[in-house]
C-alpha cells in the first residue's frame, strides 16, 4: 500500500504492481524488526494488565493459558486489509528458532456495506467523516476478529497460544513526506475492540512510526 498515493484509484484497478526482486529481502528485514516490536509491546501490555489485576505484586500467579502454548513457539497473527478493499487476510506465523514459519492463513470478504463506506471515506470531503470513520473502524475490527477466529480454528490454535496480533488497519489517506516534511498516513482501526473480541493482545499503528522515522509508511516496499 505504501507506494500508492490514491487508495480510491487503486481500489478500482483490476491488476496490481508486480512484486520487485528486493521485496522478500525487505520483508524479512521488517518482519524481524516487527517481531522485536511486537514482543516488546506485548510485554508492556502484559505488565500493565498484571499491575491492574494483581496490584504491585511482581509475580502474578501462574496463568494456565500459557501452559498450552507449544514449547518454544512464538506465535503471532498478522492481519492485512489493502486498498483493493476486497477483504481481510490473516496469517499465523511462528517466529521461534531464528526464522519465520507460516502455519496457516485465512481470509474474509468485507460486507458490501462496509466496503462501500471505506471507499467513500477514501474520498476527501465525505460528509460527517469523523463519525462515519469511527463506526467503520468498529466494523473493521469485527471483520478482523472474524478472520482471526477462522484462522485459529483452521490451525487448531487457541487464542491463549498467540503472543499478539499485528494489525495496522485500513488505509484511507496516505500522504508521506508531504506538507511539513513528515506528512501523514491514516488507517481506520479499533485495536482495543479487536483485542476484546479476539482475546489476544493487539499491536497497531505501524505506519505512523515509520513516517516519524523518515519513511514512507510502507516499510515492506523496498
Amino acid at each position: 500500500n505504501g507506494e500508492f498515493r490514491d487508495p480510491s484509484t487503486i481500489a478500482r484497478q483490476d491488476g496490481g504492481t508486480p512484486v520487485s526482486a528486493g521485496a522478500p529481502v525487505a520483508f524479512n528485514r521488517v518482519a524481524t524488526a516487527m517481531r522485536s516490536e511486537l514482543t516488546a509491546a506485548s510485554s508492556v501490555l502484559q505488565a500493565s494488565a498484571n499491575r491492574a489485576r494483581f496490584g504491585t505484586r511482581a509475580h502474578p500467579p501462574m496463568q494456565k493459558a500459557h501452559a498450552s502454548r507449544p514449547p518454544g513457539a512464538e506465535l503471532y497473527v498478522g492481519l492485512m486489509s489493502g486498498t483493493s478493499l476486497d477483504g481481510a487476510d490473516a496469517v499465523l506465523a511462528d517466529f521461534s528458532g531464528g526464522g519465520i514459519a507460516v502455519l496457516g492463513h485465512a481470509s474474509a470478504p468485507f460486507p458490501a456495506v462496509l466496503r462501500a463506506e471505506l471507499l467513500a471515506l477514501n474520498t476527501p470531503g465525505a460528509a460527517d467523516e469523523l463519525h462515519r470513520a469511527a463506526l467503520a473502524a468498529n466494523a473493521l475490527a469485527r471483520v478482523y476478529a472474524e478472520v482471526t477466529a477462522q484462522l485459529l480454528a483452521g490451525t487448531g490454535t487457541a487464542p491463549q497460544q498467540v503472543v499478539a496480533i499485528g494489525a495496522h488497519g485500513q488505509t484511507v489517506r496516505h500522504r508521506p513526506l508531504e506538507f511539513d516534511g513528515v506528512g501523514y498516513t491514516l488507517q481506520l482501526n479499533n485495536p482495543a475492540l479487536l483485542a476484546e473480541l479476539a482475546g489476544i493482545d493487539v499491536v497497531a499503528d505501524f505506519r505512523t512510526r515509520d513516517l516519524a522515522a523518515g519513511g514512507h509508511g510502507g516499510p515492506v516496499v523496498p
